[in-house]
This record gives C-alpha cells, sequence and structure tokens, in this order.
C-alpha cells in the first residue's frame, strides 16, 4: 500500500509540473544551446589560428621589414597612405580614414592613456595600438599598423589590399565602409524582433527577420571585403616575386576565422527564433 501511495504521490507531482517543463526546456535552450555554439565555433576558430601562427613561424621573413611595406604599398599604388610598425605589438589592421567617431575619440585618448602606464607590454602594445589607430583615422587615407610579431609579407599585404580598396572607391569601398555598421544594427533588432514575438507572434517574425537579414548582409559583405583584400595580397606577393602555397593558405585560413564567427552567430539567432517559435 505504501508502494503505491509513493507512485500516486510521484504522479501527482508529474501532473503538477507538466506546464512548466516546457517553458523550462525553452529557457534552458535559449541559455545552453548558444553557449554550446559558441564553444563549437571556438574550437573551430582556434585550429585556424593556431595553423595561421604555425604558418607564421614556418614563414618568417628575415629581410628589411620597413622596405617590404614601401614596396609593397608602391606597387598597391598607395604610397600616400602611412603606416607603423609596432614593436612587439601581434596584431595588424588597416584603419580607414574617419574610422573612429568624434565623439568616441575623448574615451579612446582616455583608455590609450591608462593602457600605456600599464607594466603589461602586452597592454602598452595595445595603448599604442589605440593612439595610432586615433592618428591615422584622422588622416585622409587612414593608416596601416602592422605588429612586428606579423611580419609577414601576406599579412602586410593584406592590410595593404584594405587601403587599396579604400584608395579605388567605388562599390567595394561602401562594402568595406558599412559592412561593420550592418552587422553591429543586425544583431539588437533580431533580438528586438525575439522580445516582440512573445507578444506578437507574426510581428515579432518580420522584426527578426529583417534583424537577421541587415546582418547577413553585413557578414556576406565583411566576407567579400576580406576576400578582396586578398586577393589585391595575391597580386601584390607576385609582383614581388613572393607567392607561395603557405601564403595563400594563410590568407584562405583568416578568411576562414570570420566565416566561422559570422555562421555562429546565425546559427544562435535562429536556434533562439525557433525555440520560440
Amino acid at each position: 500500500m505504501k508502494f503505491l501511495e509513493k507512485e500516486a504521490d510521484l504522479s501527482d507531482i508529474w501532473e503538477a509540473s507538466k506546464p512548466y517543463v516546457k517553458p523550462a526546456a525553452i529557457v534552458g535552450g535559449l541559455i545552453g544551446i548558444p553557449i554550446l555554439i559558441d564553444q563549437i565555433a571556438g574550437v573551430g576558430h582556434q585550429a585556424l589560428t593556431d595553423s595561421m601562427k604555425n604558418m607564421l613561424k614556418k614563414d618568417k621573413f628575415k629581410a628589411d621589414f620597413s622596405s617590404l611595406i614601401n614596396d609593397a604599398k608602391k606597387i598597391g599604388n598607395i604610397s600616400n597612405t602611412p603606416h607603423i610598425v609596432i614593436e612587439g605589438y601581434n596584431n595588424a589592421a588597416y584603419i580607414p580614414p574617419k574610422s573612429i567617431p568624434d565623439h568616441t575619440k575623448n574615451q579612446w585618448k582616455k583608455q590609450a592613456n591608462q593602457l600605456l602606464k600599464s607594466k603589461d607590454k602586452d597592454l602598452v602594445n595595445k595603448g599604442k595600438f589605440i593612439q595610432r589607430s586615433l592618428e591615422f583615422s584622422n588622416k585622409p587615407n587612414g593608416g596601416i599598423i602592422i605588429g612586428d610579431k606579423f611580419d609577414n609579407p601576406a599579412v602586410v599585404s593584406h592590410e595593404i589590399g584594405h587601403a587599396i580598396i579604400n584608395a579605388n572607391g567605388g562599390f567595394d569601398k561602401l562594402v568595406q565602409d558599412y559592412s561593420a555598421t550592418l552587422k553591429n544594427v543586425g544583431v539588437p533588432i533580431s533580438l528586438v524582433g525575439l522580445a516582440t514575438k512573445m507578444l506578437k507572434p507574426d510581428l515579432g517574425d518580420y522584426i527578426f527577420f529583417g534583424g537577421l537579414g541587415t546582418f547577413g548582409l553585413g557578414a556576406l559583405g565583411k566576407l567579400y571585403t576580406e576576400w578582396n583584400a586578398s586577393s589585391h595580397a595575391k597580386n601584390i606577393l607576385k609582383e614581388m616575386d613572393m607567392d607561395s602555397e603557405t601564403k595563400n593558405d594563410l590568407l584562405n585560413y583568416a578568411l576562414g576565422t570570420y566565416a566561422i564567427k559570422d555562421v555562429a552567430e546565425t546559427a544562435k539567432g535562429l536556434t533562439r527564433w525557433g525555440l520560440l517559435k
């Protein structure tokens, strides 16, 4: 009899909890699945990054780095675009003109000054990067920042490729200038759509897919820009007789790191939408 009573109690508990199972599963999915997607994407991103680091070690440039940059800029017909090499810095970037909004410059200056006072060399180098980025953002042609740990012709040529896109103007420059903005705007719009969906499903769907589409356009634009910059880089490397399979792989793997991030972000958005559907 006691066994039957316990069985009845469990049955009552199950019946009472049924209305909460689905909401709990949805909440769990909304929290857990995006984390899982980030973890999976992180593994792929790290694998490509590690491969790129190994390529950089094997394909170390031993000649005069400054001459390489000047020669590459001359081939790309952008000799009037300034560049700086930061000792110990482990990244590279092209800073387009007016890429840092005026209303944020004081905030960036403060952050740079704080980092420059640090005893950590990596933080100091980051401060130098911000400082130079602010400087180049005010230049009519922008500027190129190269860390001497990235003293590889492929890396240099890729950033010069971005400068060439800016100099040439037209559609390619438009895509380079606005792809990041579309991505940044698309994500919050899609989140607003998910929130609206809980009250007005049809309207929420329109807003969500509008945001996701905006993000997608930005993501495609970013990938196109990176591919375009790498295409310019490969042409520069050929002109300099420095093209090789390793350098091509380095450029292709770099493109893959952007693709992984964008696919992960899209998958997270669709997962959230599916769970709320």
